[in-house]
């Protein structure tokens, strides 16, 4: 594909994207229709797709193609000839001098383009929390966030001998079960995730389990299970517990039962539940809850950054208040002196820590702990956590 032509299509999938699914759901599908489409065509339209979507609100006055080529030059590490022709004919900055610092790269924009801030690719810093670095954080959106793995304490010697075996790089964060691995190889075919012996979860997900404290053969509550990575993390420390886990979806639920058959756990329950607007349809006293609330998910946006382009901050109101609706709905089940888990993927204030003293005020609840579980320096995401008792 000449480079012209893989231009226009570039621009034609970003002004063709409606944000009705995902990014990724949306050029996945859209290449599943375009066969004759290779590999390294995909690869580079991908990367300036979201090269464009990860310059958030910056310059957004600026013609398609200049603003794609901006993108590529903030965001890509390994340069090829598209990237050297798409900067040199689209854009006023010089792309034979690019460095790879990013903090550099932001200097060279500005010099070309004094109209661009780095506050602006990250809009809705009114909202964040002050105890996250809100330039880091803003920037954290120009890198691609890495692919983490959880390894089964016990498989730890597998997993790593198959990593080498396939040739495929990898690092050990020092001190926990997690592995970054990279390469975008898909992690579903190896043996050893057949086998359960390692789960695909984000760092800063794996770390909310320091906030777990499970004693044997207590029952627990994963309130809003998703498809069960928090639950995972509660049967590694303690195997014996009992689970309910509850979800208001349920496709979500039956990728939380495959997971838990693979990972050979048995003991646990599941219920469809909205816990917006209803309760536990049983009186069952639980030893500990976790509530990985929704939320607006700012802190994984560096995953999916076509949110910075399309989120609409009322909505911010609306998920706190779902939020203490459904702790309120939660904490009844929660027997005394026991603890309630509240986590969010948000870096927002009024989704943690106003959220917190609500519950402190309203439920009875008394904050034992709380961090930002902060990614943006690690290639992970940033997670809430806080451990209140009741």
């Amino acid at each position: 594909m000449f480079e012209e032509q893989r231009l226009k299509t570039v621009v034609q999938v970003i002004e063709s994207y409606r944000f009705q699914k995902p990014l990724s759901v949306f050029l996945r599908e859209m290449f599943r229709f375009q066969r004759s489409m290779g590999s390294r065509d995909r690869k580079i339209i991908s990367q300036c797709v979201y090269g464009f979507f990860r310059l958030g609100k910056s310059i957004p006055s600026l013609p398609i193609p200049e603003r794609i080529a901006i993108g590529l030059f903030l965001t890509t590490e390994n340069p090829g000839d598209f990237y050297l022709w798409c900067i040199e004919k689209h854009s006023s900055l010089n792309a034979v001098t690019t460095v790879e610092n990013i903090k550099e790269k932001i200097i060279q924009v500005k010099n070309s383009y004094p109209a661009f801030s780095e506050n602006n690719i990250f809009p809705f810093s009114e909202f964040l929390s002050p105890e996250l670095n809100a330039e880091e954080f803003s920037l954290s959106f120009l890198r691609k966030p890495k692919t983490w793995i959880r390894v089964r304490k016990k498989n730890r010697r597998d997993v790593l001998n198959e990593l080498k075996q396939k040739n495929i790089p990898y690092t050990v964060e020092e001190g926990t079960d997690a592995v970054k691995i990279q390469s975008t190889f898909r992690l579903e075919d190896f043996q050893t995730f057949s086998k359960g012996y390692f789960e695909v979860q984000d760092l800063s997900s794996q770390h909310t389990g320091n906030y777990f404290t499970p004693k044997p053969n207590e029952s627990w509550w994963d309130a809003c299970s998703g498809s069960g990575g928090k639950s995972l993390l509660l049967f590694e420390k303690e195997s014996s517990v009992m689970l309910t886990a509850t979800d208001t979806r349920e496709k979500i639920l039956f990728n939380l039962k495959e997971r838990f058959k693979r990972a050979g756990i048995k003991n646990y329950k599941t219920e469809i539940l909205n816990l917006e607007t209803e309760s536990l349809s049983t009186d069952e006293m639980f030893d500990g809850i976790i509530v990985d609330a929704p939320c607006t998910g700012t802190g994984t946006w560096a995953r999916s950054p076509e949110w910075l382009s399309f989120f609409n901050p009322d909505s911010v109101n609306e998920y706190s208040e779902k939020q203490k609706k459904i702790v309120g709905n939660v904490i009844k089940n929660l027997k005394i002196n026991s603890p309630l888990v509240y986590i969010t993927c948000s870096v927002f204030k009024s989704e943690n820590e106003d959220n917190i003293k609500y519950f402190s005020e309203n439920f009875n609840l008394s904050l034992e702990s709380s961090a930002y579980i902060k990614g943006y320096d690690k290639g992970a995401d940033t997670l809430f956590v806080a451990r209140m008792i009741n």
